[in-house]
């Protein structure tokens, strides 16, 4: 095959509409069927219509039309349509011929491409990215919809679903020459890396985790008045019902290359406009009040970067990072599976560092609509670390050589580790409930340097009762008691590997358990430790506990037909939390009407003065709604769940 045919077979159909529209792409191929062919070892001249376009190996970018429009016009695409249709072996290398029916000329595919673009080496894509390597790490996690040639042969192709960016690579091409369709520019470099590293990733192959060199972060205080002020417009759309405009206003802001230059900030905005939509507030999965909740969030954040431009806390990271940090001695404590309302999923798995006791996660996942065969299920059955696979760490001590760790405590999955023995029958935790607030605050943070997400404790019980289900939540609550006999309601899991009754029966027996607790107080069980002839840790969402037998199966018979009945009582609504209602009601309605006289008065009776204080203050601006918004928000998450 000669050198222009081997150019040309590059350029499949996929691949010319990643070029242009897919509208020039059908007219050209009308154009192709009128088309006559010249063709030479070095060059094939294409006629049609009084047009002349000459092509010239290796690089597409080198044709020459003679209609004078800039590369790619039409001609050039019907051009390659009409090589592409022609048989090589009835054209002449010095006549021209007409173009044959594409069943009977048909080009062979080649058996291999130049170039897999999934199988590239990651050094070969980092090269390319340069400054841009975080970045493009940090937007393989989000959704993206992943075309892939069959076998390394054929065009591939990735849409970022949020930012609507396309990248097509034809087969054999290098990244150079890969193909970007997006409003910025500037983001090219960027997005086609990240496209890459999804391939490779959708191909099977784990993606790098520790990054050699920082991204270069800087706040750019021009655009933190920017956000600031379209947080202003979104606040007053909240409070009249035009939500549509501040949200597409949000989104814009939240994927423009200054932003990401605060990749926190950037991650709350892109969050909001999500959120903000009519139909979310018609389905009741947001208020305007929890609305309000979260811009005033994402206002007090600005504030704060304009304080301390360089605390990484508050600016964010644009990619997680995973750093050497010595040897590492952990026990497994359990795990459990997790999918996003948009479709992202995967598992976490916890891992407790017996020298320091802290508790650190691992986590394998999925971005939404990136590698479909793949369930969450899979990592159990999975090998972890070169190690075991998770479904046999139980009760194990792992020793990790040089431990690479992420600055939010999790474990890279592309490490190594050894097994170096049993480990202690029980997990000693928590046993006064009085100390969560402060046990929570230590692992994740406070305020606005706040890790997000839940935390991950051992609670050692001093007894339990038997699980009941809540008809407020639609969930089974075990309720587990404190030295003190202060009472803590955990969720237990929706699908679980044990029976209610199954846990019920072993429910004197628990010495331990694993929770995560949300900065609201929600609990929820993982696993838990039993003692007695089973004694063990019990990952509920996967390990079933046994059948009780002899003299405890009795036991619990007996209790179960004399115990009476439980009967779950109404919880009355907090006046705490329903003055704070009010006050986040207030502070949206401060900005087109007058509010009550008397809520600061409500609100300093119950002792909340400081929010007084910022009712007071309303005036009927967007700065006065988002600080009393603020205030609230604090308060939200110190008291717990209520009517918000």
């Amino acid at each position: 095959m000669s050198a222009v045919l081997q150019m040309v077979n590059m350029w499949d159909e996929a691949a010319l509409t990643g070029l242009v529209s897919k509208g020039i792409v059908i007219r050209a191929g009308k154009d192709a069927t009128k088309a006559t062919v010249e063709l030479t070892d070095s060059t094939a001249t294409v006629t049609m219509d009084e047009i002349t376009v000459t092509l010239t190996p290796p690089d597409l970018t080198s044709a020459r039309c003679s209609c004078g429009l800039p590369f790619p016009c039409r001609h050039v695409i019907a051009a390659v349509l009409a090589l592409r249709l022609a048989a090589p072996s009835t054209l002449s290398d010095t006549a021209a011929s007409p173009a044959l029916p594409a069943a009977e000329t048909e080009i062979k595919q080649p058996a291999k491409p130049v170039i897999d673009i999934a199988a590239l080496p990651f050094a070969t894509v980092e090269k390319y990215a340069g400054k841009d390597w975080a970045r493009a790490l940090a937007l393989t996690a989000e959704p993206a919809q992943i075309s892939d040639a069959a076998d390394g042969i054929g065009t591939s192709s990735v849409i970022f679903v949020d930012t609507a960016e396309t990248v097509t690579f034809p087969q054999g091409l290098p990244l150079k020459q890969a193909l970007f369709k997006g409003s910025k520019p500037s983001r090219a470099r960027m997005v086609i890396c990240a496209a890459a590293l999804l391939l490779a990733h959708n191909s099977g192959r784990e993606l790098p985790e520790t990054l050699t060199t920082a991204a270069d972060i800087s706040v750019d205080f021009q655009s933190l008045d920017r956000i600031e002020t379209v947080i202003f417009d979104a606040v007053q759309a909240l409070s009249s019902g035009a939500l549509s405009q501040a949200a597409d206003r949000l989104f814009t802001l939240a994927i423009s290359t200054r932003a990401e230059a605060v990749p926190r900030l950037a991650a709350e905005l892109r969050g909001l406009s999500r959120r903000m939509t009519e139909e979310a507030l018609r389905r009741a999965e947001e208020t305007p009040e929890t609305l309000l909740l979260s811009l005033s969030r994402s206002h007090a954040l600005i504030r704060a970067l304009r304080k301390a431009p360089d605390d990484p806390a508050l600016v964010g990271r644009l990619a997680r990072s995973f750093d050497p940090s010595g040897p590492m001695v952990v026990t497994f404590l359990g795990a459990e599976t997790w999918q996003t309302p948009a479709g992202a999923r995967g598992m976490t798995m916890a891992f407790l560092d017996l020298k320091t006791q802290r508790i650190h996660r691992a986590t394998e996942a999925r971005a939404v609509g990136t590698d479909l065969n793949y369930h969450a299920g899979m990592t159990w059955h999975k090998m972890l670390w070169s190690v075991a696979q998770p479904q046999n760490m139980h009760g194990r001590v792992l020793h990790l050589a040089d431990a690479a760790i992420a600055h939010d405590g999790g474990l890279g999955l592309t490490q190594t580790a050894s097994d170096i023995g049993p480990a202690p029958d029980i997990v000693k935790g928590l046993g006064d409930w009085s100390e969560l607030g402060a046990a929570f605050d230590l692992q994740m943070g406070r305020g606005l340097r706040r890790l997000a997400g839940e935390a991950l404790l051992v609670l050692q019980p001093k007894t339990t009762q038997p699980p009941e289900f809540d008809p407020y939540s639609q969930k089974w609550i075990w309720t587990w008691f404190d030295v003190d006999d202060a009472p803590i309601a955990l969720e237990l899991p929706e699908q679980m590997a044990t029976s209610t009754e199954r846990l019920a029966a072993f429910s004197r027996r628990v010495t331990s358990g694993l929770v995560a607790l949300s900065p609201t107080g929600k609990a929820r069980l993982l696993s838990i430790w039993i003692s007695g002839s089973r004694a063990g840790q019990y990952v509920l969402q996967f390990n079933a506990l046994p059948k009780p037998q002899g003299w405890t199966a009795l036991v619990d018979k007996v209790r179960k037909q004399i115990a009476p009945s439980q009967v779950t009582a109404y919880r009355p609504i907090s006046p705490v939390h329903l003055c704070l209602e009010r006050a986040a009601e207030a502070a949206l309605f401060s900005l087109s009407r007058p509010i009550p006289d008397n809520l600061g008065q409500r609100c300093q009776a119950l002792g909340l003065s400081q929010i007084a204080t910022a009712v007071a203050a309303l005036d009927g601006s967007a700065q006065a709604a988002l600080n009393l918004g603020y205030l609230l928000a604090l308060a939200h998450d110190t008291l717990g769940e209520g009517p918000l």
